[in-house]
């Protein structure tokens, strides 16, 4: 490096490289990845603050109906969820008469219109193409949550205008401040959700995570052990190929993530259980090079427990955007 180089670049890629977790040896076994896996799950628990959070803010979760209304002759319930103090969840429930038994959390992305841009037709194009609408004509009960910082659970009198960050910023500074972060309050939130879809009776929980949504998806996937199927779709790619080259909502960093772990590892930690994983060729956020690896290391995964049918992973045509011709028939064939 010269003395004329004033660059960061060489700073942070050598701290990012010092401070990588110890790699499992090459010649490790199906056992040794579990103790890994139980291992990391452990750290992932512990750097989201997961049991701090439970101690400081859990509350007993009950839910009050105060909406109806029909999408596509889609019944949509919304309601108030609590389960954590100080904090009520908007939560709407497409698909409100279908049976419990076939239940799916949806974890959607950044949107001007929050969660209600994928319920409602607010705009001509949405990325996310209406799919709780289209899996709950399939017969499901989806659990479409508003998390904390979009749409409604905004933070009061900030001015979000158009952007689809909503009020994360303030919201994750203030976390952050508080040794806290939006990852880790929105994984917790995502489990209350899980409590209230077992007291409705859900008999498995399957989630889809698109964008950042996959990032909550992953993250409560490590966490919980109840998640028994999941789609992450417009989110796995690793973190160098994307988080570190271009610019992301607050929302995606905790501090010291990547000494625990990269994000493939992280949602490598769902095997054996069905995973599909999916991207667009033209996806403009998490970057197609980066999404493949995210692909190649969880297949891995999928191998060392002999089970790589139960991983599906596709590159589909578009961009930052859902795919339900791939999202559908994936649990219908599951989900059953």
């Amino acid at each position: 490096m010269s003395n004329t180089d004033f660059c960061s670049d060489a700073l942070l890629d050598y701290l990012y490289t010092q401070t990588l977790p110890t790699p499992l040896p090459p010649d490790y076994t199906k056992d040794d990845f579990s103790k890994w896996q139980i291992k990391k799950r452990n750290e992932v628990r512990d750097l989201l603050r997961i049991q701090e959070l439970s101690n400081l803010l859990s509350v007993p979760v009950s839910a009050q109906l105060i909406e109806q209304f029909y999408t596509d002759d889609v019944l949509i319930e919304k309601y108030c969820l609590q389960g954590i103090r100080h904090l009520n969840t908007p939560l709407y429930i497409a698909g409100a008469n279908n049976p419990a038994s076939k239940s799916i959390l949806y974890l959607h992305g950044h949107d001007k219109f929050g969660i209600q841009g994928a319920l409602k037709h607010l705009e001509p194009s949405p990325y996310h193409k209406y799919l709780p609408l289209l899996l709950a004509k399939e017969g499901y009960r989806v659990y479409a949550p508003e998390m904390i910082g979009f749409g409604d659970a905004h933070k009061q009198h900030y001015d979000m205008g158009n952007s689809t960050e909503g009020s994360c910023f303030p919201n994750g500074t203030q976390l952050l401040a508080s040794g806290f972060s939006l990852a880790g309050l929105r994984s917790f939130q995502a489990m209350k959700i899980v409590d209230f879809m077992k007291q409705q009776n859900a008999e498995t929980i399957s989630v889809f995570g698109i964008s950042g949504g996959g990032m909550c998806a992953m993250y409560l996937s490590a966490c919980d052990s109840r998640i028994d199927h999941m789609i992450l779709s417009g989110y796995p790619c690793t973190w160098p190929d994307t988080l570190f080259v271009h610019h992301h909502c607050i929302d995606n960093f905790v501090p010291g993530m990547t000494r625990i772990a990269d994000g493939p590892q992280i949602i490598s930690l769902f095997a054996p259980k069905p995973l599909l994983l999916l991207t667009g060729k033209t996806d403009h956020v998490f970057a197609l090079s980066g999404a493949q690896k995210a692909f190649s290391v969880v297949r891995e995964a999928y191998q060392i427990f002999d089970c790589p049918h139960q991983l599906q992973s596709f590159v589909f045509d578009g961009g930052h955007e859902a795919a339900p011709e791939l999202v559908i028939p994936w649990f219908r064939d599951r989900c059953k």
